[in-house]
């Protein structure tokens, strides 16, 4: 366990450091964070963001668009030393698209949801590396993120439908 000036800190505390270096613009490190802001849904729905996930990932194995369900957090062993899993603000999906584009899939409750502070600060960043990000609130919508991605070459017709 790390105690800075006499004081136990919180996992928050401990990894706020980390996150912080992760998150921050390297040209302006001065930079303010971001605003979030609510993501609209494209049509009315009560799917929790569990069954969109899964809809999602139905959708994606449809299409036969490799994925990786990527999960971010923090546990501990059995011998209390703490894991990290993933990176602040990562998508719940990140997908590999067949003209080399990676892109990451955030999925929201039906009735939409707000990006946090870290999954805006990491959709800025693949976007500058030239990846995709998408909030998607339905596999609707991210049938229609992904389809001008996917290919129009005639030996696949019909295989996106």
């Amino acid at each position: 366990m790390i105690v800075y000036n006499n004081k136990k800190q919180t996992k928050k505390e401990k990894h706020k450091q980390l996150g912080d270096f992760l998150t921050r613009n390297p040209r302006n490190p001065n930079t303010p964070k971001p605003v979030t802001h609510r993501v609209k849904p494209v049509e009315k729905s009560t799917s929790k963001e569990a069954e969109v996930l899964s809809n999602v990932i139905s959708l994606l194995k449809r299409l036969n668009v490799f994925y990786i369900r990527r999960s971010v957090g923090l546990f501990f062993t059995a011998w209390g030393q703490h894991v990290s899993v993933g990176c602040a603000g990562e998508g719940d999906i990140e997908t590999f698209l067949p003209n080399g584009i990676y892109c990451y899939l955030e999925c929201k409750s039906g009735k939409g949801g707000v990006l946090s502070v870290d999954q805006i600060r990491f959709k800025e960043k693949i976007e500058r590396l030239g990846g995709k990000y998408f909030s998607v609130c339905s596999a609707k919508e991210a049938y229609d993120y992904l389809m001008p991605y996917l290919p129009t070459d005639p030996l696949f017709e019909g295989c996106y439908d």
